[in-house]
């Protein structure tokens, strides 16, 4: 029955992509013939952990079957309780990209065998003193002795890799061969070696030659732009809408229409291509310009970078721009992109200062006109070196900024920053006045488009003035030959005065004087625009100036928090600084309903505060308001009542959250990554791409930026702001995630102590900031108290504070885990004082927020180790005592970028729902599962594009009350989904997000079998081997099964739904529990064990239990040939199986991949 069963579970294959043949060398590492140990190590000598020259047990042999001279290390192990691998280790003369080497070959002969089957041989590639991948050379079956064996080990990704990008690029420093014994023994032989070699792949070329190739005629302007996916502020967008003159118009597109305008290609990390990167290299030379905005050229094809080296030769513009991702920061600088730069740089350049932008050559049609001070200021510059004819046309200082050169019929460009935004805008590159204009240039001189008449040259007004008064701007329009044009001046978007038409003939200088007055309302800066249109009425070109005009005393509007959106009945709290306090002046606040300031009418009084301070706060519970668009409307009153100045603040106010209807189906917002930031429209557009796809709750991290009063972070104020559209346009939800509520560390450290006096003050400290971020959030759903916290015994100080608490709980003295020794019940203590420790800190910091009556989550977030899979002292989770003090869980676990088996996908996800979904309900907390959204290891690992839905519905199917879901940044390396399995996320997930109501009230009924979890014996024995692929055959067999935590039954007792209670891999329980198994019994359960019975309690004093299995007849199941025992007892039955059930289900699931080659492990 068990074998059969085995068989008839659902297996579950992962794609797998066809290695592309490359041309290799080979390396040899060692042969031996020197006789020279140069290099090697050995463990077995002391100095091998100091760092020094260790090579005990080693020598240069001749071996006679080989003919040659090979290693011989002596190997030998003195503890036989004690697991202590031995190493023999050779160092690279010089480190090796681990990209490039594709399998690593050697010989070896054993004297004897004497090696534990599972895993005693590997052989690891050392990238650092923390980093290393292990590849298996036994597999789970014993090796050969006394023969000489040869071995090649493929090394690279195979499809049950994990974490691949944090070690793709390392280079290996040191080859060891790790051996290590059965632990129960002592083994003494030695390993002989000849022959070590690398198989490396080719590297790529370093030169290459860009070829004129013929291009189509279009009547259209093409361009092809690849930029960084989380890059908001490249003012691409506004630079096309200034040369749309050039092709009619600009059409944004996703996908090649007939007659194309813009097709925009994202860099969203290492892991994936381009998705939408034409795919001939004629729709690559169709195009007239060709834009990168801080992309690594790793993702690109040596095809496809030939595709645009050829177009730029054949007459295509390029222009490059920067970033922390590319030049000499990227993974693989192809070389027909390098060849198309007009600046070259080394490889181990660093990026320099910025400062102030210049215009080094004023004439030059890409930059002339401009005003340095309106360019803004540079951040940081990559270094590089303009080749030779190439032109620097800006530079920050002696550093080149924009480099203008031509290769073949092609004009290129180089920009040697990247948008870095601080809360200043105005005065950043790329977001300064002229940033547009500059970029609108560019673009022209590549496409050869600079038109016949331009602006060269400016006499800007000033950046700031105080009081109203005139401004007077020039600008000088040049024309190389008579054309007809007019010139157009406009304040604020408001035409206020033009020319009439003119023929203008070599250059003529236009000068307008605007009265400014500081504006109603927000303060924002006037904008001052001096446009010059053809006789089409066509924009030649155009610049814009932006002057702020203050009043003599000014109010700079805040809400506390950053917040921006409100709820009726909450408290809202807002305020302004005055630059010169009186307290003979009053300031008043007021809330205006409208979209348009103009517009809006006033609903709220919130009333008038003494200016006698710089600050002025306001506060008052919001009255009910239809959801809408509103202003807070800020003035400063002289003693006349005379309005002296103003700001305002647009603000939303949405609906209060329904937490009993609302079943959240979370995706973190994510606007930033690779060094760059999503402005507030590219923010707005990926919260609308969440809704699309079924998404209605966003997740932000970062909680102490938004302590602050007034927030000043530029992060912090998008995110926000993507938080306002969330709550009014989708009315979706928001939870603070990745948050540090708790004092401890993910670790458990914590100072003061838990258990100290200082402690609840210090948490009341702590944690009283957050409270009040996160109150003021009128849709929110949790805070994180700490993502995937543990405590092992080195985060205890053992002082009198822990000293006096665990005598408190245990009696006796708390002693370190080597002082104890095997005692099992001083094991249990310390186990159980480790949760302990953790919990109290829980507890202050939830008794907090619950008496100061926050409506409001506290969310924690376990992984696999708090669901049976962790050490009790090396890594406890303690689930049931933690969760106590918090208001839901949940878990991340991943069956598909980290499979626990490729063919029985779910194993250990629905292992980990039973565990967390006892808990749960028991505790009576909502608890959620961490959905898959990643491709993580792509294309290593290429996972079905249903893996996301099939997570959701499965976690669904296991009676979750919301769906979390993995990191989904705007870029980064494995993260996001790629677009076919995106898109199916979006055709299943709605479904579940309109089932939200209903799920909200359901619950998944208990099942008639259970599977006991002995947590008592995982934390005396520091772990328990878990049976999930045994749970696994349990919920075919049986249509469903619990799994029972052990500690879960003294306050629970059994479900009155059980049946049938299943023990594997059992021999200690509790007393407690030893009691309750034998009453379920004997009232008519039935007991179903591997093995024999649990044998001792937590003292260690033997459990008597009222019957005797030995005495039973045994019998062969004749359809597993599985013996069994039956005996009843009292009103029910034991059955004993005489197997170990996991282990015979696993390896039919299995089969011969039982074990896999390849064992990623982070050190």
């Amino acid at each position: 029955m068990v074998l059969a069963a085995c068989l008839a579970l659902t297996v579950a294959g992962c794609a797998r992509g066809q290695p592309v043949a490359e041309p290799t060398s080979q390396r040899v590492v060692a042969d031996f013939g020197d006789g020279a140990l140069d290099g090697w190590q050995s463990s077995l000598s002391g100095e091998y952990y100091r760092g020094g020259q260790g090579q005990k047990g080693l020598a240069i042999v001749r071996d006679e079957a080989r003919g040659s001279q090979v290693l011989s290390a002596q190997v030998r192990w003195a503890d036989p309780q004690a697991s202590e691998p031995a190493f023999i280790t050779r160092f690279l003369p010089q480190p090796i990209p681990r990209q490039l080497i594709t399998s690593v070959s050697f010989s070896y002969r054993l004297s004897a065998y004497r090696l534990d089957d599972a895993g005693g041989f590997k052989v690891r590639l050392r990238y650092s003193d923390t980093e290393f991948t292990d590849y298996a050379v036994s597999t789970g079956r014993p090796l050969l002795a006394g023969e000489w064996q040869a071995v090649s080990l493929p090394t690279q990704p195979s499809s049950s890799v994990r974490n691949i990008y944090g070690q793709l690029f390392a280079s290996v420093r040191e080859i060891t061969f790790r051996l290590d014994d059965v632990d129960t023994e002592n083994a003494e032989f030695e390993l002989r070696l000849d022959d070590l070699r690398l198989t490396l792949r080719s590297p790529a070329a370093h030169e290459y030659e860009p070829r004129v190739r013929p291009r189509p005629a279009n009547d259209w302007l093409g361009l092809l732009y690849l930029r960084h996916s989380a890059e908001g502020f490249f003012p691409m967008l506004e630079a096309l809408t200034q040369t749309h003159h050039l092709s009619g118009a600009w059409v944004w597109r996703e996908a090649p229409p007939s007659s194309p305008s813009v097709r925009e290609c994202l860099f969203r990390g290492l892991h994936f291509p381009l998705f939408d990167f034409p795919t001939t290299r004629e729709e690559v030379l169709e195009n007239d310009l060709i834009v990168m905005v801080d992309v690594d050229p790793y993702v690109l094809t040596w095809e496809q970078a030939t595709w645009i080296a050829d177009a730029v030769a054949s007459g295509v513009g390029f222009l490059f721009v920067a970033g922390p991702n590319t030049l000499y920061h990227a993974q693989d600088f192809k070389a027909p992109i390098r060849a198309v730069l007009p600046a070259s740089f080394a490889s181990d350049a660093r990026d320099a200062g910025g400062g102030g932008a210049e215009v080094a050559q004023p004439a030059h049609p890409a930059v002339c006109g401009l005003d340095a001070d309106r360019l803004g200021t540079v951040g940081s510059v990559s270094t590089v070196e303009p080749r030779p004819g190439a032109e620097v046309l800006l530079r920050v200082g002696d550093r080149p900024l924009l480099i203008a050169g031509e290769v073949g019929k092609g004009r290129t460009a180089l920009l040697t920053t990247w948008p870095q935004i601080r809360e200043s805008r105005e005065q950043c590159f790329f977001t300064a006045d002229h940033s547009v204009a500059l970029l609108a240039q560019v673009l022209r001189w590549l496409t050869r488009q600079e038109g016949a008449v331009r602006i060269v040259s400016v006499a800007a007004p000033p950046r700031e003035i105080t009081g109203a008064g005139p401004v007077q701007c020039q600008v000088t329009v040049a024309a190389e030959t008579p054309t007809e044009a007019r010139v157009q001046w406009s304040l604020d978007g408001e035409e206020v005065w033009r020319s009439e038409r003119t023929v203008i003939e070599g250059s003529a200088e236009l000068s307008h004087a605007f009265d400014l007055t500081p504006r109603v309302g927000p303060l924002r800066p006037r904008e001052l625009r001096a446009s010059v249109w053809g006789p089409k009425l066509q924009l030649l070109d155009e610049r814009t100036f932006r002057t702020r005009v203050l009043p003599p005393v000014r109010l700079a509007a805040y809400t506390w928090h950053g917040r921006r959106s409100f709820a009726p009945g909450r408290t809202l709290r807002c305020g302004v600084e005055v630059s010169a306090p009186d307290p003979g002046l009053q300031a008043v606040a007021r809330m205006l309903e409208g979209w348009k300031y103009e517009e809006a009418t006033p609903v709220w009084d919130l009333g008038s505060q003494s200016a006698a301070s710089n600050e002025v706060d306001f506060e008052g519970v919001l009255p009910n308001l239809e959801r809408g668009c509103y202003w807070l409307d800020f003035a400063l009153r002289g003693t006349d009542g005379e309005v002296l100045a103003t700001d305002a603040l647009p603000c939303c106010v949405v609906d209060n959250l329904d937490r009993n209807r609302f079943f959240p189906i979370i995706s973190v917002l994510g606007t930033s990554g690779g060094g760059h930031l999503l402005d507030e429209h590219h923010a707005l557009q990926r919260v609308r791409d969440l809704d699309n796809t079924g998404f209605n709750t966003i997740a932000y991290g970062g909680l102490r930026r938004f302590v602050p009063k007034r927030v000043t972070d530029l992060s912090a104020q998008i995110d926000m702001q993507a938080e306002v559209d969330a709550h009014y346009f989708y009315e979706m939800a928001s939870i603070l995630e990745y948050t540090h509520y708790t004092r401890l560390t993910q670790e458990g450290k914590g100072d003061p102590s838990p258990f100290s006096l200082e402690s609840p003050a210090a948490t009341r400290t702590h944690v009283q900031p957050y409270l009040d971020v996160a109150d003021a959030n009128p849709r929110l759903v949790s805070v994180k108290v700490i993502d995937e916290p543990s405590i092992s015994e080195g985060s205890l100080a053992f002082d009198e504070h822990e000293k006096r608490a665990y005598a408190e709980r245990y009696g006796g003295e708390l002693r370190p885990l080597k002082e104890i020794g095997d005692d099992p019940l001083a094991r249990l203590h310390l186990a159980q004082f480790l949760g302990d420790y953790v919990a109290e800190e829980y507890r202050q910091g939830y008794a907090i927020k619950h008496e100061q009556e926050r409506s409001w989550d506290l969310l924690l977030t376990y992984m696999s180790p708090g669901l049976g899979y962790g050490r009790s002292f090396t890594g406890l989770e303690d689930v049931l005592k933690w969760s106590r003090y918090t208001d839901r869980i949940d878990f991340d676990v991943y069956p598909y970028f980290y499979p626990t088996s490729q063919k029985l996908r779910m194993v250990q996800a629905n292992y980990a729902h039973a565990f967390q979904r006892n808990v749960a309900q028991h505790l009576g907390k909502p608890f959620g599962f961490y959905m898959e959204l990643d491709d993580r290891n792509y294309p290593f690992q290429v996972n079905p594009p249903e893996a996301s839905a099939e997570c959701a519905f499965t976690a669904i199917g296991q009676g979750v009350n919301y769906l979390n879901s993995f990191i989904n940044q705007a870029f980064a390396t494995g993260c996001q989904s790629r677009p076919e399995r995106w898109a199916l996320l979006g055709e299943e997930l709605p479904g579940i997000r309109r089932l939200g109501p209903l799920l909200c009230k359901l619950q998944r009924p208990p099942a008639p079998v259970s599977l006991l979890y002995p947590m008592t014996q995982a934390k005396i024995r520091n772990g328990y081997a878990v049976p999930h692929y045994a749970f696994a055959l349990l919920n075919s067999a049986f249509g469903d099964t619990d799994l029972l935590h052990e500690e879960v039954l003294p306050e629970a007792g059994l479900p009155t739904s059980c049946r049938a209670l299943v023990l594997l891999r059992t021999e200690l329980l509790s007393r407690e529990t030893f009691e309750a198994i034998t009453a379920f019994v004997q009232a008519g359960g039935l007991l179903v064990l591997d093995g024999s019975l649990p044998a001792t309690d937590e003292a260690g004093t033997p459990l008597v239990w009222p019957f005797d299995l030995a005495s039973a007849r045994s019998a062969r199941d004749e359809g597993t040939g599985i013996k069994t025992r039956r005996q009843a007892v009292g009103q029910g039955m034991v059955i004993a199986l005489e197997a170990d059930v996991e282990a015979q289900v696993k390896e039919v699931v299995e089969g011969a991949d039982l074990a896999s080659p390849e064992i990623a492990d982070p050190g």
